[in-house]
């Protein structure tokens, strides 16, 4: 499904939750951009034709025994778009997960970071409000959002992945921040 298509779809997706709590993020389009040139080139294209950048990345996750079977035995890019039930609330809703793997229950999400320590990208996750999106996918999945993971490529990649997945406690405000943004929208 193109862009255009997803984006004629009138249905909630995380990144418009997520905008509702941080505002605009046009100050971040270019690294947007470049996050999004990434994603085709190393979930969109055969090994062999990958640019550099993207070919060094899947020979690290092809190392990693987590990551090589959850890489290899995903859906990429893949699009959902259902009605869910929120409380009791039928909210349409829609999303892009990354990589989805039904033989093990598991959404993970390729994030581009600058950050430089697995300690600080988790931080990031949450104060970026991305616990919003583990939860929406699992809303979308029926998946735990405990088995939703982020995998971080540094911007400056050095061969090391940081992967994260979210606490109890963040899934539970993420969960609540949801609920706020439907009273917000009459839903």
């Amino acid at each position: 499904m193109s862009r255009d298509i997803y984006n004629s779809i009138e249905a909630i997706n995380a990144s418009s939750i997520k905008r509702h709590f941080t505002g605009s993020i046009q100050y971040a389009a270019g690294a947007l951009e470049r996050g999004a040139e990434f994603h085709r080139n190393l979930l969109e294209t055969e090994p062999s034709a990958m640019p550099p950048n993207a070919r060094q990345v899947y020979d690290v996750i092809m190392k990693h025994p987590m990551l090589r079977l959850v890489f290899e035995k995903s859906a990429k890019e893949i699009t959902f778009i259902k009605e869910i039930d929120i409380d009791g609330r039928k909210v349409a809703a829609k999303g892009i997960l990354d990589l989805h793997c039904p033989m093990y229950l598991i959404n993970a999400d390729i994030k581009t970071t600058s950050c430089t320590t697995l300690r600080a990208f988790a931080s990031d996750m949450t104060k970026h409000y991305n616990h919003i999106q583990a939860v929406w996918y699992s809303y979308l999945t029926g998946y735990s959002p405990t088995n939703f993971y982020y995998i971080g490529v540094p911007n400056k990649f050095k061969g090391e992945l940081f992967i994260h997945r979210h606490t109890t406690e963040e899934i539970d405000t993420a969960e609540n921040l949801i609920r706020e943004y439907l009273e917000h929208r009459g839903l």
